[in-house]
């Protein structure tokens, strides 16, 4: 009989326990997977239910199609003609880059202390942007824009025009200013309004980095129109339209479109995470070990943190995304809550949610900003509108209503209507701005623009003939 020893017995049991305790860590980190990808799987098919787009797919699908199922017919798209534009005006910048405006030079010309031989060459620089403009004003006759996108590659995604636009912004803001201070309200008034529809070209573009040139875009156009209403008579045909142009700006469902195609990249960037590598996703222990980003991306995904990371990322995107369609303030208080419960999330490991999720939230105070300059250039137009046709400036904005406004709009920063303070040379429309602090109409610091102690404000000069008719 063949002797069994204790030691054998406890070292058998031992081993037993030891596949025990294996097999239940397998079993719950395969339930672990498996879980976490059914809960977004079953996210996304109910947000697709709702009618959402939410992969890169659906969202190209919903790009090329706008309205019908046809896509946008190429002669009724400006985004060729923009595109020549642009090819103009790198041709220009090469024969003389001279002629560029510096940052001191935009600053004195937008303030009224440029002196004569600034004013010419400024003359000379439109002078040999003459094609440019051209194509610009021939672009603003196109209703829709649609610049191609190969959304397929995710955060790679080739988005070069979007510098392009801005500098045609800054042509046309420039030919607004030149006109003005030629007293040529006619050309200053058609500038005004090819710049507002050019800032218009990457609304409907399925990404955030658009969405941000798109507000961008509009805030140059905002300083064109600041120096132009003060110093043209613009008509009140050109007035009409763009107040046309500003109430369909105000109405703010691009930054939704936006959010949805961020998501759709960071999900990508799941799925595949060389997609969020190649853009630059990349940890410091790559230089210690090559290729240990995607070691520690294998390991997160083998123990389930990465589907359980994936579902959180989700779940923000989603909140951020109904917070945009919320109105003001309402956005501003729900982005702010968001913003904690993403800060409440982040753990210690350098998972894709610690990349893509902490500043986004600021976009919606962006997207207020715009909302604030939008009403108050609304508010603006209505006003030069109104002491037009009565010979003195309104005493109040609720004598704008209805002839000039259908109602006095809100400040997007606390809800109150838009503030007007008038007085014997002019008057002062402002919003709260970011602190969401009334400081009484003045005007951000220069080097604080969107900071602290200062209110977002749009300055109105009386013409000579109205001056003193406002107390």
């Amino acid at each position: 009989m063949k002797r069994t020893y204790p030691w054998r017995r406890r070292l058998q049991r031992t081993a037993v326990a030891v596949l025990l305790v294996v097999a239940l860590v397998a079993f719950a980190l395969y339930w672990n997977y498996t879980h976490r990808l059914g809960t977004v799987a079953s996210r996304i098919e109910e947000l697709r239910a709702q009618g959402q787009a939410v992969t890169l797919e659906d969202v190209a699908a919903v790009y090329e199609a706008p309205r019908d199922t046809a896509p946008v017919i190429e002669d009724r798209n400006a985004a060729g003609v923009y595109s020549a534009a642009f090819t103009a005006e790198r041709k220009a910048v090469s024969a003389d880059p001279k002629l560029a405006i510096t940052r001191e030079e935009q600053d004195a010309l937008l303030s009224g202390t440029a002196d004569e031989a600034l004013w010419a060459k400024l003359a000379a620089y439109l002078a040999s942007r003459e094609e440019v403009l051209g194509l610009l004003h021939q672009g603003a006759r196109i209703e829709e824009c649609r610049f191609p996108l190969n959304l397929e590659d995710g955060f790679s995604i080739d988005l070069s025009h979007l510098a392009q636009v801005r500098e045609g912004m800054r042509i046309l803001r420039w030919e607004a200013v030149w006109a003005a201070h030629e007293g040529d309200p006619e050309r200053a008034g058609e500038a005004l309004l090819a710049a507002f529809k050019l800032a218009t070209a990457t609304r409907c573009e399925p990404t955030l980095i658009s969405q941000l040139v798109h507000i961008a875009s509009h805030e140059i156009a905002f300083e064109a129109l600041k120096n132009v209403i003060n110093g043209a008579a613009l008509s009140d045909a050109h007035l009409e339209q763009l107040a046309a142009r500003l109430a369909a700006t105000d109405a703010r469902p691009s930054l939704a479109t936006g959010l949805m195609g961020e998501r759709a990249f960071g999900l990508q960037a799941y799925e595949d995470p060389a997609n969020l590598l190649d853009a630059g996703g990349r940890l410091p222990v790559d230089d210690v070990l090559p290729g240990g980003t995607r070691m520690l991306i294998n390991g997160a995904a083998l123990v389930g943190l990465w589907q359980q990371d994936e579902a959180r990322y989700l779940e923000r995107m989603n909140e951020l995304v109904e917070a945009s369609q919320m109105p003001f303030p309402e956005a501003l208080d729900e982005a702010r809550a968001i913003q904690e419960r993403i800060e409440d999330g982040m753990g210690m490991l350098p998972l894709p949610s610690r990349m893509l999720l902490p500043a986004l939230t600021r976009c919606l105070e962006a997207q207020a900003r715009l909302v604030a300059e939008v009403r108050m250039a609304q508010c603006a137009v209505a006003v030069e509108r109104y002491q037009q046709a009565h010979g003195a400036p309104p005493q109040s904005l609720a004598e704008l209503t209805p002839a000039y406004l259908p109602s006095v709009p809100n400040d997007p920063w606390d809800g109150e209507p838009i503030r007007y303070e008038p007085s014997a040379g002019g008057a002062t429309l402002y919003s709260l701005g970011p602190d969401r602090i009334d400081h009484g109409g003045m005007a951000y610091p220069p080097n604080r623009r969107y900071g602290q102690d200062g209110d977002q404000t749009f300055a109105l000069a009386w013409k000579s003939t109205q001056r003193g008719s406002a107390n």
